[in-house]
């Protein structure tokens, strides 16, 4: 077995639901890494005061090959109102997906599926926009879908992320309803991308129609998506990942570990990058 963790430790639920919305989500990754910030996210919509609470239970794609996760698994997508999956390519587990997902795909709010092996992509709906015609019709789409279907995650992402880069070209030639959920998933993308919290939160806000997530319209975020630095320093600190050696914190190494200087024994001035361990200035 690729992991023991039963899936059942990432189960979110509000403790106060009186007078909200309850939206029930599940989602399946390859990796671990967007569970806490998923996690944090739901957390804080439900800790603010608003009409919307959220459910959520996660899963990494190799628990489904336990039966006791895959039919917890199925049993969360027959209650759920959104359904998110990400870099799905390992084939057994993708049919494992779509079994599970297919029947209940109809009744959901929504499903959106970031790049993953064409099967699970066609399971992308929201509001108008669908995938489900996916590699059945002639389209530069299908031809794109078609021509990486052998391709590996990260190039298939990589070449996913350009596909997105010219739909905006193509969004002027659709009707308007459907324009505007087709540039709501682009959007739902650069949140997923950007992969903190605060960018998570606004995507699953992203889903939420009135009262709650009716017929999966989807209504704006609350903010831009927040984009990382491809590259920074990180100071350990200081507020997290920087774009120079000003944003660093004026602090000093010592055995016990770093503490912040006064302005007064500073030769850099508060602009001055951290000093690492066993520096001499």
């Amino acid at each position: 077995m690729f992991t023991q963790v039963r899936s059942n430790i990432r189960r979110i639920s509000a403790s106060n639901t009186a007078g909200r919305a309850v939206m029930k989500v599940v989602y399946v990754v390859l990796e671990s890494q967007y569970q806490s910030a998923l996690t944090a996210a739901a957390s804080a919509i439900n800790e603010q005061p608003g009409g919307l609470a959220v459910e959520l239970s996660g899963y990494l794609i190799e628990e489904l090959r336990d039966p006791d996760n895959y039919a917890d698994f199925c049993r969360d997508v027959a209650q759920a109102d959104i359904f998110l999956a990400s870099l799905i390519f390992i084939e057994d587990l993708a049919d494992k997906v779509v079994q599970a997902v297919t029947p209940q795909r109809d009744r959901l709010k929504a499903a959106v599926v970031f790049p993953s092996m064409p099967e699970v992509m066609r399971l992308n709906k929201l509001g108008s926009f669908s995938m489900a015609q996916l590699g059945q019709s002639k389209s530069a789409i299908a031809g794109f879908m078609k021509k990486r279907k052998q391709a590996g995650g990260a190039s298939f992402q990589d070449a996913m992320l350009k596909l997105l880069n010219t739909l905006p070209t193509v969004l002027k030639y659709l009707p308007v309803e459907k324009a505007q959920d087709a540039r709501a998933f682009m959007l739902s993308f650069q949140y997923w991308l950007g992969g903190s919290p605060d960018n998570l939160r606004n995507f699953l806000r992203l889903f939420r129609s009135g009262q709650g997530c009716r017929d999966g319209a989807a209504q704006p975020g609350g903010g831009r998506p927040g984009r990382v630095p491809r590259r920074g320093h990180l100071a350990p600190p200081g507020p997290g990942v920087v774009r120079g050696p000003r944003g660093l914190p004026d602090v000093v190494w010592q055995p016990s570990g770093p503490r912040r200087r006064s302005r007064q024994r500073s030769s850099g001035g508060p602009g001055a990058p951290a000093q690492p361990p066993g520096h001499r200035g």
